[in-house]
């Protein structure tokens, strides 16, 4: 069996001190319990369920540090794709056939894309909310909100526009 340390270790970092164990029925703070029963709600609970669940917890703590920059990156794709296929595909009219159609796919990918990178904010949904303080960088839900617009209006643009 691999000590809970050793296993810190091989994950590259040391266990957060004030990331404590939680019932897993209410999210009672655990810390200092000596009974094999949660004090708040009286559930019950195994010492290993606690501690796999904190380890579960500290490990999509330190995968929601890249969150915020997937939120950039789809920012910044639906941006590009918004400059440079939203005026082809409202001015068609003035271009050939192939140039339209071929904006409202780059409009369609782009959007797609962004609207789908800015939804990684959701993931921080998963925690409890005082587990998003440990984040490195916290989560800009407005950016990602602004992104997921940008983006499902790229891909409205692409398929409403006529």
């Amino acid at each position: 069996m691999i000590d809970p340390h050793e296993l810190d270790v091989m994950l590259g970092g040391a266990w957060h001190p004030d990331l404590h164990p939680l019932c897993t029925r209410c999210g009672y703070d655990l810390t200092g319990s000596v009974s094999d029963r949660c004090p708040e709600c009286g559930g019950s609970f195994s010492r290993r369920q606690i501690e796999r669940e904190a380890y579960a917890l500290k490990n999509r703590i330190r995968q929601l540090d890249f969150v915020p920059g997937v939120i950039d990156a789809g920012m910044w794709v639906c941006a590009v794709g918004a400059v440079l296929s939203v005026p082809v595909i409202v001015f068609n009219a003035w271009l050939g056939v192939a140039l339209p159609f071929l904006a409202r796919g780059l409009a369609w990918g782009c959007g797609c894309t962004g609207f789908l990178m800015a939804m990684s904010c959701l993931q921080a949904l998963r925690i409890p909310p005082w587990a998003r303080s440990k984040l490195k960088t916290p989560i800009d839900f407005r950016r990602a909100v602004m992104a997921m617009m940008l983006g499902g209006g790229q891909i409205a643009t692409a398929i409403l526009v006529p």
